[in-house]
């Protein structure tokens, strides 16, 4: 897999050569293009010049030498003019036998003696009653040659800067990325504690989610965990009793009761059987529920509320769901429809008819108007600890649903319910 930056880095090459090739060619044009405006301008002045010191002597044309720049009396000098009127021409020296094509004042460039290239002006006036035309060229070698010492200098100038615009790219992600390097060191070492550290807004979301999901995974560690020490407590208590059975049995002499000793044995065999396998199933559920899917307040406890409806649908129970403001906590998907789950089983299992949901922004309420429980059971099971399997309404389920909501640092309490049964409330402390 690519890195980020590598991707970044390559993008920015991309960019960046078309930026620059496109510059370079428009500021080559462009220069070329001023110089040979500047060089047009200057033929321009000589044709003007040339046309000026054009005279006429026993009706023939003629044109002074010293009348005109040296550079055109040197042979192949790169300076070249030709005046025609009628048949007759008058040629600069530099042009020696060289014959202009008819056609290059046409063309921007034209060719030249001596395989130079020349950039041509072509001048009519009308003297002394005569079409005169005037032709002037000056060769491009020495443009060319300054044109194209520019553009190489103008390259270094660019892939220097191309260089130092990557190295300046390559160590701002550098150092951008840095929090997110010290957030995973961190996180190895300490945990989701570490990742509470200002990270730039684009990362900040995902490292959000992580501290969710290890958040989740610590709360099912200590899930499994709490399933580990009371199924050894309760197995403890059940061994003991057995224990205490058999040493009855040893120390007694054969007779009738010995057969309802045997009977406790076997029943707290069961009991012990049914201890393991109700925490083992609830250790596999806390391992095996994968973290990730947040629970929709809306959709998922709407679904949840019509499963109830259906599994008690010989009792017909009144689902209120009282939704002020959806609460603003977040619960795993799985975790959430557990512990509702169970909340609402037991509402509508020991309702006479009617259970009510309340959502608030810190609280969720669910009661029933069954038999509820005394004064003294809320008490017991306020407490932390407390054996709630032992109670008439809730049972073992009860159980479950605290500890789940103790994996979330959340708080489960009970009382009476206006309409006489269970109030059971869950706050995000």
């Amino acid at each position: 897999m690519k890195s980020l930056r590598s991707r970044l880095s390559l993008a920015m090459i991309a960019v960046l050569i078309a930026f620059f090739t496109a510059q370079w060619w428009f500021v080559s044009a462009a220069i070329l293009d001023v110089a040979e405006s500047q060089m047009r301008s200057r033929l321009a002045h000589d044709a003007e010049t040339i046309a000026s010191a054009l005279t006429w002597k026993n009706g023939q044309p003629e044109l002074p030498p010293e009348k005109t720049n040296t550079e055109y009396r040197r042979a192949y000098s790169g300076h070249y003019y030709r005046v025609t009127v009628g048949t007759n021409e008058i040629r600069s020296r530099s042009l020696w036998d060289f014959q202009p094509a008819d056609k290059s004042c046409s063309s921007r460039r034209s060719p030249g003696p001596m395989g130079q290239i020349l950039i041509v002006h072509c001048l009519e006036i009308r003297k002394n009653g005569n079409e005169v035309s005037i032709w002037t060229a000056e060769e491009t070698t020495d443009l060319d040659s300054s044109v194209s010492i520019f553009q190489k200098r103008y390259t270094i100038i660019t892939l220097v800067a191309i260089s130092a615009i990557l190295i300046a790219q390559i160590l701002a992600v550098y150092a951008g990325f840095a929090p997110l390097r010290s957030a995973v060191v961190a996180l190895r070492k300490h945990g989701s504690a570490s990742l509470h550290r200002t990270l730039p807004s684009e990362i900040q979301p995902f490292m959000e989610e992580i501290k969710r999901l290890v958040s989740t995974l610590q709360s099912r560690v200590d899930i499994s965990r709490k399933t580990a020490a009371n199924l050894v407590h309760e197995q403890k208590t059940q061994l003991a009793a057995i224990h205490s059975s058999l040493s009855s049995i040893r120390d007694k002499q054969p007779a009738p009761d010995v057969l309802v000793d045997v009977s406790e044995v076997a029943a707290r065999a069961a009991n012990l059987k049914d201890i393991a396998e109700r925490h083992m199933t609830r250790s596999a559920i806390a391992g095996a529920i994968s973290a990730g899917t947040p629970f929709d307040w809306k959709k998922d406890l709407d679904d949840l509320t019509k499963t109830m409806l259906r599994v008690y649908a010989d009792k017909g129970p009144r689902i209120e769901v009282k939704h002020n403001q959806s609460p603003q906590w977040t619960m795993e998907r799985q975790d959430a429809i557990e512990l509702f789950g169970i909340l609402l089983d037991n509402a509508c299992r020991f309702c006479t008819g009617q259970v009510v949901i309340g959502l608030d922004t810190s609280e969720v309420t669910i009661e029933d108007d069954g038999p509820g429980c005394t004064e003294e059971q809320m008490k017991q099971l306020s407490l932390r600890g407390a054996r709630i399997d032992e109670f008439t309404e809730g049972g073992l389920g009860l159980s479950i649903a605290r500890e789940l909501a103790e994996s979330y640092q959340m708080t489960l309490s009970f009382s009476r319910s206006p309409s006489g049964g269970l109030r059971v409330s869950i706050r995000n402390s």
